[in-house]
């Protein structure tokens, strides 16, 4: 019963998240990208059939995540760690495809949520300061990692990304950082390559790494999460 509430209540926020973000994207585009608006080089979000159509999408994957963390993770922590990282990366991706940025709140949210859960385990378990360790290492590692590729492709990773992506790791440890690069890296050749085979972009376009980030902690929670 308690994984079917909250697959619901993952499909109710994530379109939440969907339509909150898809407002607060919109403003932001007015305020910093006027011109790109006005010469149609960027469109916001309009709530229209289409919109709907993957809010829906999104809900609806969302609570088979959400039904799959419910019934593989036994610790109640570890399912909210594994919440608010989720709905990080779903936010990061919505703001990521318009603007080609991450706001530095949502892994500032992320590193504050691991404080407040820190304090909590230090109450309430033993284990607390290997916990915050065993954190530290894992976004300490993926952020160098992730730094390195940044500088060997000239900048081909933006700052947002590395940021989410420590933050993930510093809430989640380092095997959910790791395996959700992975598929979020493979995700993004996959579709980039289809893209590029459809004509549908060219190898010097940009790609925002953020939906990817979403759709590689997805498929982790999905498939590999135990």
């Amino acid at each position: 019963m308690i994984p079917v509430i909250i697959a619901c209540i993952y499909g109710v926020a994530a379109a939440c998240v969907c339509v909150f973000m898809a407002h607060f994207t919109n403003k932001q585009l007015r305020v910093c990208h006027p011109d790109d608006i006005e010469n149609e080089n960027v469109k916001p979000y309009t709530l229209g059939t289409a919109f709907w159509i993957v809010c829906a999408a999104i809900s609806a994957v969302s609570a088979a995540a959400g039904y799959m963390i419910a019934t593989k993770v036994v610790s109640p922590v570890a399912i909210v760690e594994l919440s608010i990282c989720y709905f990080a990366a779903l936010a990061a991706a919505i703001m990521d495809y318009k603007t080609k940025m991450i706001p530095n709140i949502i892994p500032v949210t992320l590193v504050l949520g691991r404080v407040v859960i820190f304090i909590y385990e230090l109450v309430f378990t033993d284990s607390a300061v290997g916990y915050f360790i065993s954190s530290l290492v894992g976004a300490l590692l993926c952020i160098l990692l992730l730094v390195i590729a940044n500088k060997m492709s000239h900048g081909g990773i933006g700052g947002g990304d590395i940021k989410l992506l420590g933050s993930i790791g510093f809430v989640c440890g380092l095997y959910v950082v790791m395996s959700s690069l992975l598929l979020a890296l493979i995700s993004c050749i996959a579709v980039s390559g289809l893209m590029l085979a459809l004509k549908k972009c060219s190898a010097k376009d940009h790609v925002p790494f953020g939906p990817f980030i979403y759709m590689g902690y997805l498929i982790m929670c999905l498939l590999t999460l135990y």
